[in-house]
């Protein structure tokens, strides 16, 4: 490793001793962690707090989540929907893929990948994220931290832009912090915000509306049309036809 990596993993270590009991929790015994967080509003915000506060710039939990609306309708969605379980066990299904089933540990994605480093997250080097990822493009943004898509959406929304301008958008994965993903053959969900600044600059680019892009959509109309691809989880089936018709070109 070099020095900057051996620095990194000193560091990674003392945060996982400080801060990572939910990572080991979520990701060795998350159901159950589920039925404690699904019996008692009070202990979901404080775990989910607890978890922000970890990224948080001092005590500005509020703020590190874009602000304490935001925050509180983030909780309230998990409780309504009883869905902390489901999503801890993300962590889980994630370490099962990672070191269960390849007992040589992660293999490296040849996909090309972006990735926006944002201050008060883990600051790995780029060649530690060349150990798993075909990077193509390595942003250090001035400020922000793991909700960065909430605290500094407009910097979030910028730098996606930039990616998919710079990377061909048949073959992407972009990642910003840790939690945005399109792949070829499993494509997650991208986050609201993400998906959201997604389809405002494409409908800016293919509309005649002078970069309005009100002028081509109501602002419900338009609001609609991200919650129809965001309730139903199908970007990633939507971005399939451009997959299939670009190999489909290529391979004839």
């Amino acid at each position: 490793m070099s020095k900057a990596e051996q620095k990194f993993a000193d560091a990674i270590k003392e945060w996982y001793m400080k801060e990572g009991a939910f990572n080991m929790i979520q990701s060795t015994k998350p159901q159950t962690l589920a039925y404690q967080l699904n019996d008692s509003p009070a202990g979901l915000a404080a775990w989910m707090i607890g978890m922000i506060k970890t990224g948080a710039d001092g005590d500005k939990v509020d703020e590190a989540f874009g602000s304490r609306d935001e925050l509180l309708t983030n909780i309230m969605i998990y409780w309504v929907t009883q869905t902390a379980g489901s999503a801890a066990h993300m962590y889980a299904e994630e370490a099962k893929a990672t070191y269960g089933a390849k007992p040589s540990g992660p293999q490296k994605s040849e996909v090309p990948a972006a990735i926006a480093l944002f201050q008060r997250e883990a600051q790995a080097p780029r060649e530690w994220a060349e150990r798993s990822l075909n990077v193509q493009r390595f942003t250090k943004m001035p400020r922000g931290g793991h909700f960065a898509a909430l605290e500094e959406p407009e910097m979030y929304a910028q730098d996606l832009r930039e990616s998919f301008r710079e990377i061909p958008p048949s073959n992407i994965q972009i990642l910003n912090n840790d939690f945005v993903f399109l792949r070829q053959n499993d494509m997650r969900m991208i986050p609201l915000p993400g998906l959201a600044a997604w389809l405002v600059e494409k409908s800016q680019r293919l509309s005649d509306c002078d970069g309005d892009v009100e002028k081509r959509f109501t602002k419900d109309g338009l609001l609609t049309n991200i919650r129809i691809y965001w309730a139903p989880k199908t970007i990633g089936s939507s971005f399939r036809p451009y997959y299939d018709v670009t190999n489909a070109g290529a391979l004839s």
